[in-house]
């Protein structure tokens, strides 16, 4: 079980992602990990994932790809499996595809063809069925 925990980590998976893949609950998962780490049973790797997350940049090439995945339908989840990018897992192109939805910056709004379109009755024009 506890090679299952650290080979989750590994792919980038969150503690409740790991706890649906192996039926035990997050908290037992998160506390195993921790016990893990403590024991310095946790190999280097692993540990430098979580270390290196904060110092990797984006490039809006990254980005773009992200958005356009989800803007062809797919969910948070088939996003991260279908995207494909050197040095990412799945739990950073996740992390960073909520970050630019709520952002919602120049690159968010090239994809989604946003910009430089405002229509201050859109509210009203949704609601009442016109375009």
């Amino acid at each position: 079980m506890y090679d299952h925990i650290i080979e989750g980590r590994r792919q980038g998976l969150a503690s409740k992602q790991i706890e649906i893949e192996i039926k035990i609950s997050a908290t037992s998962a998160t506390s195993r990990w921790h016990a893990l780490e403590q024991q310095n049973r946790v190999p280097e790797d692993v540990l430098d994932i979580g270390r290196r997350k904060e110092e990797v940049a984006w490039c809006e090439e990254n980005e773009e790809t992200i958005l356009k995945a989800w803007k062809e339908g797919q969910d948070d989840e088939k996003v991260a499996k279908s995207v494909t990018l050197e040095g990412r897992n799945e739990g950073d192109i996740r992390e960073r595809l909520v970050a630019l939805r709520f952002e919602r910056g120049p690159g968010y709004k090239r994809v989604m063809d946003m910009e430089g379109k405002r229509s201050p009755d859109a509210l009203k024009q949704a609601l009442s069925g016109n375009k």
